[in-house]
């Protein structure tokens, strides 16, 4: 991702905003078919967060991403990440079963399933990475809560971004406000992504190595 894309990006410019609607309208038909037949509209990932998801790779075009709890958020990462300039794409579920289903359901619809990894196969290939876009949606909410801090490790520093899904939760997002004071920027992007049923995200950017992961 070119060093200064991040920072050139101004998340409620009118070009943004525009990308933002656009991303929605091209992706509400096949997120209504997933959340009909694969998932619930409760538990998938929400239109408005898989939206902004596509809009930052359209506008950053990210080298590495990492979809951390795969579903759609999975399909859309096949779908246009290549397209965008991510040529590294690593989806990882630490439920075994579905993430079977999120194969099946890429393979469905002739996308690449290469480095869709169970927990344990991403800790043993992929742990030392960098990633220019972390799209954080892991297990429930304890495990990710547990887990938050080691993710913060894959966020490349400076450049790299972290989208936080279900950040409505008040408990998840007090601790994701603990583990991640003083080591990046939060930006609460609660108006770009609420959806019908209240559920919203946040945007973690700047990430500063020196004290990475230890919140």
């Amino acid at each position: 991702m070119n060093e200064n894309a991040q920072q050139c990006v101004d998340w409620r410019s009118e070009e943004f905003l525009a990308e933002l609607r656009q991303s929605e309208q091209e992706l509400r038909v096949a997120h209504s078919e997933y959340t009909s037949t694969v998932s619930s509209v409760d538990m998938a990932a929400s239109l408005q967060c898989c939206g902004l998801l596509r809009a930052l790779l359209t506008t950053l075009r990210p080298e590495k991403v990492l979809n951390l709890g795969s579903g759609f958020s999975s399909y859309v990462l096949r779908r246009y990440g290549p397209d965008l300039g991510s040529n590294h794409i690593v989806c990882v579920d630490d439920d075994e079963d579905w993430l079977e289903l999120t194969r099946n359901y890429l393979q469905g619809r002739q996308l690449d399933t290469l480095n869709t990894l169970s927990w344990t196969e991403f800790a043993l290939h992929h742990a030392r990475e960098e990633f220019d876009l972390v799209f954080y949606d892991l297990g429930r909410m304890p495990t990710r809560t547990l887990i938050l801090p080691l993710a913060t490790t894959w966020v490349r520093e400076t450049t790299g971004l972290l989208i936080l899904d279900d950040v409505h939760k008040p408990a998840y997002r007090e601790a994701v406000s603990k583990s991640l004071n003083g080591i990046c920027t939060i930006d609460d992007i609660s108006d770009l992504t609420t959806d019908e049923l209240g559920r919203f995200a946040w945007l973690a950017t700047d990430f500063t190595r020196t004290s990475i992961g230890t919140g």
